[in-house]
């Protein structure tokens, strides 16, 4: 997986509704390349874009923009225990390995949006 990603222009993240707790702990998987790579500023010129897609949710009642969202869900929390130890190094590592990440919201059945990030992206 590893190699994978590093070959990546962009990767993708793409979940329903908002951004949760189960969110992070999906993407703990990406925890073994912290640890099978070496932080330089040439790898970090390197690491694709990170954009986390939310399907069928929108931020918009929340008053904030999409990437003012995913900023605060990478927020580390102040609670001492385990479980936020945990996150806490998840959101860390997602930030150190994607220095470029963004944040993107659809509704539901919105093809509009979904052919504008294809041609933005690919």
């Amino acid at each position: 997986m590893t190699l994978a990603i590093l070959l990546s222009s962009h990767l993708f993240y793409v979940q329903n509704g908002r951004i949760t707790d189960q969110s992070f702990e999906d993407l703990s998987v990406l925890e073994q390349l912290s640890n099978d790579v070496i932080y330089t500023q040439s790898f970090k010129d390197l690491c694709p874009n990170f954009t986390w897609v939310m399907k069928d949710f929108d931020v918009g009642f929340l008053h904030v923009t999409a990437e003012t969202y995913l900023e605060q869900s990478l927020e580390e929390e102040n609670r001492i225990s385990d479980e936020a130890a945990s996150k806490n190094k998840i959101k860390r590592n997602l930030k150190s390995l994607f220095p470029r990440m963004d944040c993107l919201q659809l509704a539901k059945g919105d093809q509009a949006a979904v052919a504008k990030i294809c041609k933005e992206h690919f």
